[in-house]
Protein backbone atom coordinates (compact mmCIF):
# COMPACT_ATOMS: atom_id res chain seq x y z
CA UNK A 1 0.00 0.00 0.00
CA UNK A 2 1.24 3.49 -1.01
CA UNK A 3 1.39 6.60 0.93
CA UNK A 4 -1.40 9.42 -0.34
CA UNK A 5 -1.06 13.32 -1.13
CA UNK A 6 -3.37 13.82 1.60
CA UNK A 7 -1.49 11.72 4.04
CA UNK A 8 1.71 13.50 3.35
CA UNK A 9 0.04 16.59 3.83
CA UNK A 10 -0.98 15.65 6.94
CA UNK A 11 2.52 14.28 8.60
CA UNK A 12 4.26 17.44 6.56
CA UNK A 13 2.05 20.09 8.12
CA UNK A 14 1.76 18.36 11.48
CA UNK A 15 5.17 18.34 11.49
CA UNK A 16 5.57 22.39 10.37
CA UNK A 17 3.22 23.69 12.91
CA UNK A 18 3.91 21.28 15.87
CA UNK A 19 0.26 20.00 16.14
CA UNK A 20 -2.22 17.80 14.56
CA UNK A 21 -5.09 20.57 15.70
CA UNK A 22 -2.71 23.09 13.73
CA UNK A 23 -2.48 21.06 10.29
CA UNK A 24 -6.00 20.88 10.12
CA UNK A 25 -6.63 24.32 10.24
CA UNK A 26 -4.23 24.45 7.34
CA UNK A 27 -5.59 21.85 5.39
CA UNK A 28 -9.19 22.44 6.05
CA UNK A 29 -10.38 19.73 7.75
CA UNK A 30 -10.85 18.04 11.19
CA UNK A 31 -8.26 17.28 13.65
CA UNK A 32 -9.67 13.88 13.83
CA UNK A 33 -9.40 13.29 9.95
CA UNK A 34 -5.61 14.58 10.38
CA UNK A 35 -5.39 11.87 13.01
CA UNK A 36 -6.20 9.59 10.72
CA UNK A 37 -4.72 10.38 7.55
CA UNK A 38 -1.08 9.52 9.94
CA UNK A 39 -1.93 6.48 11.80
CA UNK A 40 -2.64 5.35 8.08
CA UNK A 41 0.72 6.65 7.26
CA UNK A 42 2.13 4.60 10.29
CA UNK A 43 0.29 1.55 9.10
CA UNK A 44 1.51 1.83 5.86
CA UNK A 45 5.61 2.20 7.43
CA UNK A 46 4.67 0.22 10.50
CA UNK A 47 6.55 2.68 12.75
CA UNK A 48 5.31 5.47 14.76
CA UNK A 49 5.86 9.14 12.64
CA UNK A 50 5.53 10.89 16.04
CA UNK A 51 6.49 11.04 19.59
CA UNK A 52 2.60 11.55 21.19
CA UNK A 53 4.16 11.71 24.89
CA UNK A 54 4.80 15.53 24.48
CA UNK A 55 2.72 18.63 24.13
CA UNK A 56 4.25 20.02 20.57
CA UNK A 57 4.60 17.15 17.83
CA UNK A 58 8.11 15.84 17.94
CA UNK A 59 8.97 13.24 14.94
CA UNK A 60 10.80 10.29 15.95
CA UNK A 61 13.52 9.15 14.17
CA UNK A 62 11.20 7.22 11.56
CA UNK A 63 9.35 10.51 11.17
CA UNK A 64 12.53 12.75 10.62
CA UNK A 65 13.62 10.06 7.85
CA UNK A 66 10.36 10.75 6.11
CA UNK A 67 10.28 14.29 6.22
CA UNK A 68 12.40 15.38 3.64
CA UNK A 69 10.83 12.93 1.29
CA UNK A 70 7.60 13.69 2.23
CA UNK A 71 8.01 17.71 1.44
CA UNK A 72 9.90 16.84 -2.17
CA UNK A 73 6.76 14.99 -3.11
CA UNK A 74 4.45 17.60 -2.19
CA UNK A 75 6.11 19.91 -3.81
CA UNK A 76 7.18 18.16 -7.13
CA UNK A 77 3.14 17.76 -6.96
CA UNK A 78 2.01 21.41 -6.96
CA UNK A 79 4.80 21.79 -9.67
CA UNK A 80 3.29 19.44 -12.09
CA UNK A 81 -0.31 21.11 -11.40
CA UNK A 82 1.38 24.37 -12.23
CA UNK A 83 3.26 23.32 -15.38
CA UNK A 84 0.44 20.81 -16.47
CA UNK A 85 -2.67 22.58 -15.43
CA UNK A 86 -4.47 25.94 -16.95
CA UNK A 87 -4.07 28.46 -14.65
CA UNK A 88 -8.22 28.59 -14.70
CA UNK A 89 -7.97 25.38 -12.92
CA UNK A 90 -5.85 25.84 -10.01
CA UNK A 91 -7.32 24.89 -7.17
CA UNK A 92 -6.12 25.05 -3.34
CA UNK A 93 -5.01 27.65 -0.90
CA UNK A 94 -2.47 30.30 -1.38
CA UNK A 95 -1.21 31.84 1.52
CA UNK A 96 0.65 34.63 1.33
CA UNK A 97 2.00 37.77 3.51
CA UNK A 98 2.48 41.44 2.88
CA UNK A 99 3.52 44.53 4.43
CA UNK A 100 1.07 47.30 5.68
CA UNK A 101 2.44 49.66 3.40
CA UNK A 102 1.82 47.43 0.56
CA UNK A 103 -2.25 46.78 1.91
CA UNK A 104 -2.64 50.44 1.60
CA UNK A 105 -1.00 51.11 -2.20
CA UNK A 106 -0.45 48.17 -4.59
CA UNK A 107 -1.90 44.62 -2.70
CA UNK A 108 -5.69 45.44 -3.79
CA UNK A 109 -4.26 45.34 -7.60
CA UNK A 110 -2.14 42.10 -6.85
CA UNK A 111 -5.23 40.61 -5.19
CA UNK A 112 -7.41 41.05 -8.47
CA UNK A 113 -4.74 39.69 -10.36
CA UNK A 114 -4.46 36.94 -8.64
CA UNK A 115 -8.46 36.17 -8.68
CA UNK A 116 -8.31 36.77 -12.52
CA UNK A 117 -5.64 34.36 -13.40
CA UNK A 118 -6.05 31.68 -10.76
CA UNK A 119 -10.51 32.20 -9.73
CA UNK A 120 -10.27 28.45 -7.93
CA UNK A 121 -7.20 29.32 -5.65
CA UNK A 122 -8.58 30.57 -2.12
CA UNK A 123 -6.44 33.32 -0.41
CA UNK A 124 -5.60 33.75 3.08
CA UNK A 125 -3.29 36.65 3.70
CA UNK A 126 -1.22 38.16 6.44
CA UNK A 127 -0.80 41.42 6.93
CA UNK A 128 2.23 42.32 9.16
CA UNK A 129 5.48 44.10 9.78
CA UNK A 130 8.28 42.14 7.34
CA UNK A 131 10.31 40.42 10.00
CA UNK A 132 7.45 38.79 11.29
CA UNK A 133 6.23 37.53 7.75
CA UNK A 134 10.04 36.11 7.68
CA UNK A 135 9.32 34.39 10.44
CA UNK A 136 6.25 32.84 9.33
CA UNK A 137 7.63 32.07 6.16
CA UNK A 138 10.29 30.39 7.70
CA UNK A 139 7.92 28.01 9.70
CA UNK A 140 5.81 27.49 6.53
CA UNK A 141 2.94 28.69 7.97
CA UNK A 142 2.54 31.16 4.40
CA UNK A 143 3.94 30.44 1.08
CA UNK A 144 5.20 33.92 0.05
CA UNK A 145 6.55 37.19 1.41
CA UNK A 146 6.37 40.76 0.12
CA UNK A 147 8.67 42.17 2.43
CA UNK A 148 12.00 44.33 2.37
CA UNK A 149 15.35 43.06 2.41
CA UNK A 150 17.18 41.37 2.05
CA UNK A 151 17.43 39.99 5.43
CA UNK A 152 17.08 36.38 4.62
CA UNK A 153 19.12 33.16 3.74
CA UNK A 154 20.11 30.65 1.02
CA UNK A 155 17.36 28.71 1.39
CA UNK A 156 14.88 31.10 -0.28
CA UNK A 157 14.33 32.52 -3.28
CA UNK A 158 13.47 36.08 -4.01
CA UNK A 159 12.45 38.13 -6.80
CA UNK A 160 12.90 41.71 -6.64
CA UNK A 161 9.90 44.28 -6.88
CA UNK A 162 10.72 47.84 -7.41
CA UNK A 163 12.39 50.26 -4.76
CA UNK A 164 10.54 52.45 -2.09
CA UNK A 165 11.79 55.97 -1.37
CA UNK A 166 11.40 56.99 2.54
CA UNK A 167 12.22 60.83 3.61
CA UNK A 168 12.93 62.45 6.65
CA UNK A 169 9.90 64.01 7.70
CA UNK A 170 8.35 66.84 10.62
CA UNK A 171 5.91 68.82 11.84
CA UNK A 172 6.02 72.13 10.55
CA UNK A 173 5.53 72.68 14.51
CA UNK A 174 8.25 71.04 15.36
CA UNK A 175 10.35 74.15 13.75
CA UNK A 176 13.72 71.78 12.41
CA UNK A 177 15.34 74.08 9.79
CA UNK A 178 14.75 74.36 6.53
CA UNK A 179 18.67 73.43 5.37
CA UNK A 180 20.63 69.65 4.66
CA UNK A 181 20.89 68.28 8.10
CA UNK A 182 23.82 66.22 8.88
CA UNK A 183 23.37 62.85 10.87
CA UNK A 184 24.35 64.72 14.43
CA UNK A 185 21.81 67.55 13.85
CA UNK A 186 19.28 64.77 13.21
CA UNK A 187 20.65 63.36 16.40
CA UNK A 188 19.29 66.08 18.23
CA UNK A 189 15.69 65.36 17.69
CA UNK A 190 13.47 62.99 19.12
CA UNK A 191 12.38 59.69 17.09
CA UNK A 192 9.39 57.95 16.12
CA UNK A 193 10.05 54.46 13.92
CA UNK A 194 8.27 51.39 13.30
CA UNK A 195 8.70 48.32 15.23
CA UNK A 196 12.08 46.65 15.83
CA UNK A 197 10.22 43.96 13.91
CA UNK A 198 9.51 45.64 10.57
CA UNK A 199 11.86 45.25 8.22
CA UNK A 200 12.64 49.02 6.99
CA UNK A 201 13.86 49.05 10.84
CA UNK A 202 16.11 46.58 10.93
CA UNK A 203 17.51 47.94 7.39
CA UNK A 204 17.86 51.33 8.51
CA UNK A 205 19.40 50.21 12.06
CA UNK A 206 23.07 49.51 10.37
CA UNK A 207 22.80 52.38 8.08
CA UNK A 208 22.39 54.53 11.25
CA UNK A 209 25.05 53.24 12.99
CA UNK A 210 27.32 53.50 9.33
CA UNK A 211 26.89 57.10 9.43
CA UNK A 212 27.26 57.90 13.13
CA UNK A 213 22.98 58.55 13.62
CA UNK A 214 22.24 58.25 17.54
CA UNK A 215 18.67 57.02 17.33
CA UNK A 216 16.65 58.39 20.28
CA UNK A 217 13.37 56.64 19.82
CA UNK A 218 10.66 57.70 21.90
CA UNK A 219 8.13 55.70 19.93
CA UNK A 220 8.06 52.57 18.39
CA UNK A 221 4.79 51.69 16.48
CA UNK A 222 3.70 48.47 14.20
CA UNK A 223 1.79 50.60 12.01
CA UNK A 224 2.85 52.79 9.67
CA UNK A 225 -0.15 55.23 9.33
CA UNK A 226 0.52 55.36 13.17
CA UNK A 227 3.48 56.57 12.50
CA UNK A 228 2.51 59.27 10.17
CA UNK A 229 -0.15 60.74 12.75
CA UNK A 230 2.68 60.88 15.45
CA UNK A 231 4.65 62.96 13.12
CA UNK A 232 2.11 64.70 11.95
CA UNK A 233 1.61 65.82 15.69
CA UNK A 234 5.06 67.11 16.33
CA UNK A 235 6.03 64.65 18.59
CA UNK A 236 9.24 63.88 16.56
CA UNK A 237 10.91 63.39 13.39
CA UNK A 238 10.09 59.83 10.99
CA UNK A 239 11.40 58.24 7.95
CA UNK A 240 7.90 57.83 6.03
CA UNK A 241 7.76 56.99 2.37
CA UNK A 242 7.75 59.81 -0.04
CA UNK A 243 4.89 59.10 -2.17
CA UNK A 244 2.64 58.05 0.13
CA UNK A 245 2.60 61.07 2.19
CA UNK A 246 3.34 63.55 -1.35
CA UNK A 247 -0.28 65.22 -0.17
CA UNK A 248 0.53 65.95 3.41
CA UNK A 249 3.54 67.80 2.23
CA UNK A 250 1.63 69.32 -0.48
CA UNK A 251 -0.91 70.62 2.31
CA UNK A 252 1.77 71.71 4.68
CA UNK A 253 1.04 69.24 7.46
CA UNK A 254 4.54 67.63 6.95
CA UNK A 255 7.61 68.76 6.17
CA UNK A 256 10.11 67.10 4.19
CA UNK A 257 13.90 67.29 5.67
CA UNK A 258 17.05 67.14 3.74
CA UNK A 259 19.46 65.33 5.15
CA UNK A 260 22.98 64.47 3.87
CA UNK A 261 23.64 61.61 3.42
CA UNK A 262 19.82 61.14 2.22
CA UNK A 263 18.11 57.95 3.44
CA UNK A 264 18.53 54.97 1.09
CA UNK A 265 15.93 53.15 -0.94
CA UNK A 266 14.21 50.30 0.67
CA UNK A 267 13.73 47.33 -1.84
CA UNK A 268 11.43 45.08 -1.55
CA UNK A 269 11.15 41.35 -2.73
CA UNK A 270 8.87 38.61 -3.22
CA UNK A 271 10.74 35.86 -1.08
CA UNK A 272 9.79 31.95 -1.12
CA UNK A 273 11.53 28.87 -0.22
CA UNK A 274 13.99 27.40 -2.67
CA UNK A 275 11.99 24.14 -2.65
CA UNK A 276 8.58 25.92 -3.70
CA UNK A 277 10.44 27.06 -7.53
CA UNK A 278 7.70 26.88 -10.24
CA UNK A 279 4.67 26.85 -7.97
CA UNK A 280 1.93 29.11 -7.28
CA UNK A 281 4.49 30.68 -4.81
CA UNK A 282 6.93 31.90 -7.50
CA UNK A 283 4.02 32.69 -9.79
CA UNK A 284 2.29 35.23 -7.50
CA UNK A 285 5.56 36.49 -6.87
CA UNK A 286 5.99 37.35 -10.49
CA UNK A 287 2.20 38.63 -10.53
CA UNK A 288 3.96 41.12 -7.73
CA UNK A 289 6.65 42.04 -9.72
CA UNK A 290 4.39 43.30 -12.80
CA UNK A 291 1.85 45.70 -10.06
CA UNK A 292 3.96 46.15 -7.77
CA UNK A 293 3.59 50.71 -7.20
CA UNK A 294 3.93 52.44 -3.93
CA UNK A 295 2.19 55.20 -5.61
CA UNK A 296 -0.93 53.97 -6.03
CA UNK A 297 -2.56 55.73 -2.91
CA UNK A 298 -1.37 58.57 -0.71
CA UNK A 299 -3.40 59.65 2.26
CA UNK A 300 -6.17 62.57 2.09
Amino acid sequence: MNPTLKQLEAFHWTLKLGSFQAAAIRLHTTQSAVSKRIAELEGIFGAELFDRTKRRAKPTQKGNMLARSAEEMLTLNERMISGMGAPATFHGVLRFGATELIGQTWLRSLVRRIKDEYPAVDIELDVDLGGTLFERLSRGLIDLALIPGPLWGKQFEAIPLKSLECSWMASPALGVPRKVLSAEELSAYPMLSKAAESGITQLYNSWFQQHGFVARRTVMTNSFSTLGELTMAGLGISQLPTLYYREHVRQGKLVKLRSSPALPLVNYFAVYRKESAGTLAEAVGHLAQEVCDFGLSSLT
